[in-house]
């Protein structure tokens, strides 16, 4: 057989299908990284490498990538095969592609719709506001105009000019969960400079006095994201966290009469409104300690780990004596105070049963096992902790054994793990108007931030 008679295929089918499994998993990881109690900023950037690499193999792939990552958004229908199945086409341009991807999608929207916005939110800014412009349009059905409203949220203030109708009107959209992602949208509003863009600014205008009224709105999710947004105003602040901190009340009840599946959707929202609240509430707030007992133990952990009060670490401590507990406590003691678990003495003999039987039951202390959290001793660390003698007078959060400024912020961004970044990027939202990193956010867009933020 000559050299003419060789067939060259366009694309190599294994190779095609371990970038689409590829791009899914590194998704994935990266979308729960702020779980990851070990993984480094430079680690990130390295995963972060990976989930571009794959999904420029698939792009390259052509109709073959499409056609592989569809074909696995079909099987196994997770989010991280509809980021992925979006993601090639969006960028391709693929509208048949995309609508195949939205069938599924609004089928199983709370499963999937994540890996949209996220797609959404990686595209190259004038490919994102094409699908921005189209799905934000009228008639818009309720799943693409929440994916369009998230994905703004996501991306920030760049994007707002790409909806075609205005947060405002999506606020009174007759769909509750519509309305809670406009509410999102609209926090981008604050970051947005409207004063250079006078169609911006009345879109600024409407948009605040839509989210007040959306604080009296009849649905709970939607009355909490609008006092997420409205939070950051001066004007509005006490009044959003007067409706979040209700808000919060009743998701925790919610939350802990779920199961399954639902407890964990209604966990993640819980943990969402969770971190808002403890920025929001001023210190020494008189109710905090009323909240810790109604609050799932470590929903109230999460809440110490942000709020960030020295006088609170002895809730955090308190915790470190149930089992079930332990480990995510004395993570979160470590995280507050800087001071290494892992040191010499501070650490309690692990358990036999955690050692050699892996046929329990996945439980919260198992799982933080498997993360590998050490076990502290409760003892050892409350010593430790009267020895350094936090100033629990001090009016100010404490972040990794320092009383937190902007500076300190933003330095714990460059080097500290992911878990530690993320509490580092929510306190920086409260702090610094327009900023917007999403630790899940691409590794050259966080870059790209962080310069923003060392130059100002």
């Amino acid at each position: 057989m000559g050299p003419a008679a060789i067939t060259i295929p366009a694309s190599i089918e294994p190779l095609v299908r371990r970038h689409a499994e590829d791009a899914a998993f590194y998704w994935q990881y990266i979308d729960t990284s702020r779980s990851s109690v070990h993984l480094s900023w430079q680690k990130f950037e390295h995963f972060d490498r990976m989930l571009g690499a794959h999904l420029e193999g698939l792009q390259v792939a052509g109709a073959a990538g499409l056609s592989t990552t569809l074909a696995a958004l079909d099987r196994w229908k997770k989010a991280g095969e509809a980021f992925a199945g979006s993601w090639v086409a969006m960028q391709s341009g693929d509208a048949a592609g995309l609508a195949r991807v939205m069938t599924i999608v609004r089928a199983q929207p709370d499963t999937l719709l994540r890996g949209v916005v996220s797609a959404l939110a990686r595209l190259p800014l004038p490919r994102a506001h094409n699908i921005l412009r189209q799905w934000s349009s009228e008639p818009s059905d309720p799943v693409t105009a929440v994916a369009a409203l998230r994905a703004v949220a996501l991306i920030g203030a760049p994007a707002l000019p790409a909806l075609s109708l205005p947060p405002a009107h999506w606020l009174a959209h007759p769909v509750p969960f519509v309305r809670a992602a406009a509410c999102r949208a609209a926090a981008a509003t604050r970051s947005a400079t409207p004063w250079q863009h006078e169609p911006m600014a009345s879109q600024a205008h409407d948009t605040a006095a839509a989210l007040v009224q959306a604080l009296g709105d009849s649905d709970h999710a939607v009355r909490a994201e609008a006092a997420i947004a409205s939070g950051g105003s001066a004007a509005h602040r006490a009044q959003a966290l007067a409706v979040l901190w209700r808000c919060v009340v009743a998701q925790a009840a919610h939350a802990q009469q779920a199961t399954g599946w639902f407890r964990q959707q209604a966990d993640r929202r819980l943990s969402r409104w969770l971190r808002h609240l403890a920025c929001l509430v001023p210190m020494r707030h008189p109710d905090v300690q009323g909240l810790y007992a109604f609050l799932p133990p470590r929903a109230g952990l999460c809440f110490a780990l942000h709020h960030g009060d020295p006088a609170h670490l002895h809730y955090v401590t308190s915790r470190i004596a149930h089992p079930e507990d332990a480990r995510y406590a004395g993570w979160v003691w470590q995280t507050l105070t800087g001071i290494d678990l892992e040191a010499p003495g501070l650490v309690a003999q692990e358990p036999e049963l955690l050692q050699t039987d892996l046929r329990g039951p996945v439980t919260a202390a198992r799982l933080d096992a498997d993360s590998g959290l050490p076990l502290p001793d409760l003892l050892a660390v409350q010593n430790a902790q009267r020895a350094v003698r936090f100033d629990a007078g001090a009016n100010q959060r404490l972040l990794c054994g320092r009383l937190v400024t902007d500076a300190w912020l933003v330095e714990l961004l460059q080097h500290a793990t992911q878990p530690v970044r993320a509490v580092a990027a929510h306190a920086l939202r409260y702090r610094v108007p327009g900023t917007g990193l999403s630790v899940r956010g691409s590794a050259e867009s966080q870059r790209r931030q962080i310069d923003r933020l060392l130059r100002s």
